[in-house]
């Protein structure tokens, strides 16, 4: 079976780093905060490009941390696209925070000032780019709109960790929130999350909202939550942080293979651009059989799943909660094509092999 993707085989190739560093956090006693957690901010920060990394408890709490800190007029509107993982909802609908839905451009799969203009209003306070997939394609031109409508952007990252959009990585330009959900790329063993951030103050101000709202211990200025990322994940996260970009290198040598080799009319792949180097968290393909095709490969051996079957308008908990938005045509008809193939830096080059023959040889 050639899995969709094999999270213990990252663990069996960092096995004794990994097992060293969980060992060394418990030897030093101090499970929140410490040294372990700073050295893995500094890393990341520097990693990205940003001055600034706070590490969070997930990535929907680096969100919500984001839209707090923001201290965003009440009632005010942000705008997300249709096709992203319900985090990226809830975080504005939790808090107090009117939700604007935008339709996605067909090509890039992410938000495009031609989509965002067409629900835009006076009242918008914030927009959240999804990079979608691990592709940032289309970030320039929403941020230069964002900076032209004096509103702010924050970047979901969730997905791409090691991207870059014009020679420069992902999270160097912008206010942005990443996830460390174990099946990303870079992945903790459990629930992790960090902001990144050129702005000293949001992130001095997103770090204190995460510890109860405090600057200083007992002395709470802000109404927070609890929300940190703790020692033994982030020295299990600066381990794989090592690997993070062999581990993107194998991922596109797999992404390469699928767009040269994969050759069935039924089949429509992911668009490139120049200008952007996708950290290919998914690859996702379009087909209209797609339960047919999801079982074809099922039968030779292969797993696959889909992000997402449902869009965040057909979810059922926004039932009751007034959601702004215009057509969402381009969206909608992705959410009922959408296959994700396996992907990840456990694949063979055989792997992929098997995968593309697969998938030539259907129908």
């Amino acid at each position: 079976m050639i899995k969709f993707l094999d999270i213990k085989h990252q663990y069996n190739e960092l096995s004794d780093r990994l097992d060293a560093a969980t060992k060394a956090v418990f030897d030093d006693g101090l499970y929140i905060g410490g040294d372990y957690l700073s050295e893995f901010e500094e890393k990341f920060a520097n990693y990205v490009g940003a001055d600034h990394c706070v590490g969070a408890g997930n990535g929907l709490d680096a969100l919500s941390l984001l839209l707090k800190a923001a201290d965003l007029p009440v009632g005010s509107k942000v705008i997300i696209p249709n096709n992203t993982f319900i985090a990226t909802a809830l975080a504005v609908v939790n808090e107090g925070l009117q939700l604007v839905l935008s339709d996605v451009d067909k090509q890039t799969r992410n938000m495009s000032v031609k989509k965002i203009e067409r629900v835009w209003s006076d009242d918008i306070s914030a927009v959240i780019f999804v990079h979608l997939y691990g592709s940032p394609a289309g970030i320039s031109d929403v941020r230069r709109f964002c900076e032209e409508k004096n509103v702010l952007l924050i970047e979901d990252c969730a997905q791409c960790h090691g991207a870059e959009i014009d020679g420069t990585r992902v999270g160097a330009n912008g206010n942005c929130a990443w996830s460390f959900y174990p099946g990303k790329n870079l992945g903790a063993i459990g629930d992790g999350g960090a902001i990144t951030s050129n702005d000293r103050e949001l992130a001095n101000n997103v770090r204190a909202l995460g510890n109860y709202g405090s600057f200083r211990k007992y002395e709470h200025s802000l109404l927070g939550v609890n929300s940190r990322l703790d020692p033994l994940q982030a020295a299990i996260l600066t381990i794989k942080l090592s690997k993070l970009d062999e581990w993107n290198n194998r991922r596109r040598k797999i992404a390469q293979k699928y767009l040269a080799e994969i050759e069935n009319a039924e089949i429509s792949l992911p668009r490139v651009f120049e200008n952007c180097e996708s950290a290919w968290h998914l690859f996702v393909v379009e087909v209209k059989d797609r339960e047919g095709f999801q079982e074809f490969l099922k039968a030779g051996g292969i797993q696959t799943s889909v992000h997402y079957p449902s869009t965040i308008v057909k979810q059922e908990c926004f039932a009751d909660i007034a959601i702004n938005y215009d057509d969402l045509s381009c969206s909608q008809e992705m959410a009922d094509k959408i296959v994700s193939l396996p992907m990840g830096p456990h694949l063979s080059l055989d792997d992929s092999d098997r995968v593309i023959e697969t998938i030539n040889n259907w129908r």
